[in-house]
């Protein structure tokens, strides 16, 4: 018998979720090799024109705190037609593992998103479903994680070299701050078939911009910064996307319990009686395509 997953919400909100943090992120599985050097920013060429500047990527890597791994509870709205929200708590363990474990209820757990270097997996365990793909079907292995890590804790990335940090900061373009303490600063490496660009108050991300190769746009914001431990951070991660003709609508909300460098572990446990099914099987569920 056909399944159908319109009406099953914990996967629903989990597949939105996990499409919205990976279509937010790019790879280098969309890098366009060319024969030109001229393609490729040297950083060093560039590095004068924003290093006088009083906030700049420099100043933006110096205001990050080292970390191994990283735990806050909070809640996770999406809204399509309606909207449904519930409370999470999301783990992550530097270059490792993400997941976001969904607690609607008493702090009882009834799915779970987990990400590590090698698989992207859904688990619902109310209807006792998973859904595991492949990392390297959106992404390049070994580039991923540490993106998505980055996009997580509102810091700027470079999917190439990783994570973004004092040594890597000369790799990227800046303009100057205004009067509002507002600018842009974007990955130097041009050859990608969409740009990242992120836009900055200060030291923190606002929004990061995707454009695409073929001028679609995909916005992810950050707001509610709080300084955690010496490390400022947003506490609400918004992103806007479609799967088919629905407008979704998927946010973040950090709300307590901050800790840094904890030794949490995160393991991934599947159901042993967990029937699977693959994204484009609920894609399609899902869209009717």
């Amino acid at each position: 018998m056909k399944h159908t997953f319109t009406n099953n919400r914990f996967l629903y909100a989990f597949l939105c979720l996990s499409l919205s943090i990976l279509c937010s992120c790019s790879s280098k599985k969309n890098i366009v090799v060319t024969d030109s050097p001229s393609t490729i920013i040297s950083g060093n060429n560039h590095t004068q024109s924003w290093s006088n500047n009083r906030y700049n990527p420099i100043t933006v890597a110096e205001a990050f705190n080292e970390w191994t791994d990283f735990s806050v509870n909070g809640k996770i709205h999406l809204t399509s037609s309606s909207t449904m929200s519930s409370s999470m708590l999301l783990k992550m363990v530097r270059g490792k593992s993400i997941s976001i474990s969904l607690r609607p209820m008493l702090g009882i757990e009834v799915g779970k998103l987990y990400i590590d270097n090698e698989n992207v997996t859904i688990i619902d365990k109310v209807h006792n479903i998973y859904v595991q793909e492949s990392i390297e079907k959106y992404f390049e292995k070994g580039t991923a994680l540490i993106t998505l890590q980055n996009l997580l804790l509102s810091r700027p990335f470079d999917a190439i070299d990783g994570y973004f940090t004092i040594d890597n900061a000369f790799s990227f373009e800046a303009t100057a701050p205004d009067n509002n303490d507002s600018w842009m600063m974007s990955p130097a490496n041009n050859n990608l078939v969409f740009k990242s660009e992120f836009e900055m108050i200060a030291n923190n991300v606002k929004r990061l911009i995707i454009t695409t190769i073929g001028g679609s746009k995909y916005f992810v914001d950050f707001n509610l910064f709080k300084n955690v431990s010496g490390s400022v951070l947003a506490t609400n991660i918004e992103s806007k996307f479609n799967i088919g003709a629905n407008n979704i609508s998927i946010k973040l909300e950090y709300t307590k319990s901050f800790r840094w460098n904890n030794y949490i572990s995160d393991e991934l446990k599947i159901p042993n009686d967990a029937k699977r099914y693959s994204l484009d099987q609920i894609i399609k569920s899902i869209t009717g395509k």
